[in-house]
């Protein structure tokens, strides 16, 4: 909650004192600055007034993404003008002429900031809503399929996960979602949470698309934290009807030609346990392995990377499957998602034997609709037999 109040008040303090305090404008032209900040800053909380959920807004499409360029506006608004005036505190110390306030913008020189950091939430907008990207992975292990009159090519797992599927999200885009993961004819798609926003009024038609995908050894998927948000107690009926298998703190084994391959595990999120009005069990990674075939690969779906040295260190895990961080979304972003991730943010990491790959999610949560320089995937990995 303080996060939610602090984060908004931060960035409007910093666009009064950056921009509006010190200039040489008319008093109209700073209120009008004042307003559009407020709202840019606000943005949260305006969602919530108009009857959408700060987490999962159920709002009009148009509207989330005109109120998230605007907040995203005003974040690179804030960074130049930050640098900005780095750079003329330094220029004013090496003239040995140092400013007894902060410098002055004047008029154009505020424009100038202000349709540089518009172009780049436009551009960024722009790409969070693009197609995903296919990235592929390979491992290779003796107990993974051979090539055989059963199976002529190495077993291929789809990783998708953070497509936020709400109001945010056509049925169009989810439909060409779906024509993407089939074309690289998965034999079994693993879904590692967030992939719901809001009440399923709003992601019904989007959801009723992945009936379309196309895996001979199912579909699977863990909780994210926003299954959780969005009351999961409303949405357990639909993920079978959707064709989805959940994990919740439990494991099947993966067979191939009558030959266990892989043991298939998940864990719930920890948002879990932090549900004031209905807490449930958190992840449990133990409880998840009880029983399981100790000699075979263990591949685990979990929302969080954060764990994953943990989960490596007690249980030996093979491979870890997540995402939650969307890559980051945003240079220098980036870097702050990685250190309340485990120092984990996206792509391929290592870890003794065992391996961890983040996909950057799909599409955007409805809140935050931007990515530069990190597009949304869908993860591709084939197991491969030792030669």
């Amino acid at each position: 909650m303080m996060f939610l109040i602090g984060y908004p008040l931060v960035l409007l303090l910093l666009s009064y004192f950056i921009f509006i305090r010190n200039l040489t404008a008319r008093r109209s032209v700073k209120w009008s600055i004042f307003l559009v900040s407020l709202v840019a800053s606000f943005k949260n909380q305006i969602v919530f007034l108009l009857g959408g959920d700060i987490l999962a807004p159920d709002l009009p499409r148009e509207l989330l993404t005109a109120l998230s360029t605007l907040h995203v506006f005003l974040i690179f608004a804030i960074m130049i003008g930050s640098l900005l005036w780095v750079f003329y505190m330094v220029k004013g110390a090496v003239k040995l002429r140092f400013f007894k306030r902060f410098p002055r913008f004047n008029i154009w020189q505020l424009s100038a900031v202000f349709i540089l950091a518009f172009a780049i939430s436009l551009y960024a907008t722009y790409e969070s809503l693009k197609d995903p990207q296919i990235v592929y992975h390979s491992f290779i292990n003796s107990i993974f399929p051979t090539k055989s009159d059963y199976y002529n090519k190495p077993f291929r797992i789809v990783h998708i996960t953070d497509t936020h599927l709400g109001s945010n999200v056509t049925k169009e885009q989810a439909r060409r979602f779906v024509e993407l993961i089939n074309k690289e004819e998965p034999d079994i798609v693993l879904f590692t949470g967030d992939m719901i926003d809001g009440a399923p009024k709003v992601s019904i038609e989007q959801l009723n698309e992945f009936k379309a995908i196309k895996a001979p050894y199912g579909v699977y998927a863990v909780r994210g934290n926003h299954e959780y948000y969005s009351d999961t107690q409303v949405w357990a009926p639909y993920w079978q009807e959707f064709g989805f298998t959940l994990l919740n703190n439990a494991h099947i084994t993966i067979k191939v030609a009558n030959k266990e391959v892989f043991t298939l595990a998940g864990v719930t999120d920890i948002q879990a346990v932090r549900m004031k009005d209905n807490p449930q069990e958190g992840p449990d990674l133990t409880k998840a392995l009880e029983g399981a075939n100790e000699a075979l690969p263990v591949i685990l779906m979990s929302h969080r990377p954060a764990q994953f040295k943990q989960y490596v260190d007690d249980n030996k895990v093979f491979l870890m499957l997540s995402g939650h961080t969307h890559g980051g979304m945003l240079p220098g972003l980036k870097q702050l998602v990685a250190f309340f991730n485990g120092g984990f943010v996206s792509g391929l990491y290592k870890y003794h034997d065992s391996y961890l790959i983040i996909g950057n999610g799909t599409f955007t949560w409805g809140g935050f609709c931007a990515r530069i320089l990190t597009p949304s995937q869908i993860v591709v990995i084939d197991l491969k037999a030792a030669d």
